[in-house]
């Protein structure tokens, strides 16, 4: 149902940005404009697990204590919204 309201939420906007459109173009507008936002959160978290993967020498220096509380946080939040985002582009290429 959060997907549906997603979409129901894209396409209110471009009815109030472009007028009226019959609904096929409505919702096919609101497709791309889905894939393109998919398209560049998907950029986006492949730069941040690139620096993940390889951090600097800098970035644990002085750390005797281990990994950084709030770096683990981050990293669960990241990998949580990849799970997320791995599952809304398996719908649109299901759709």
């Amino acid at each position: 149902m959060k997907l549906a309201a997603f979409v129901d939420d894209r396409v209110a906007v471009l009815k109030q940005s472009v007028g009226s459109l019959s609904e096929s173009h409505l919702m096919m507008m609101a497709s791309l404009m889905i894939a393109d936002e998919l398209d560049e959160a998907l950029i986006q978290l492949e730069e941040v697990q690139e620096g993940a993967a390889s951090p600097k020498p800098s970035d644990h220096e002085g750390t005797a204590t281990g990994p950084n509380p709030l770096e683990e946080k981050a990293a669960n939040a990241l990998e949580a919204c990849a799970s997320r985002l791995e599952s809304i582009a398996t719908r649109l290429e299901g759709a």
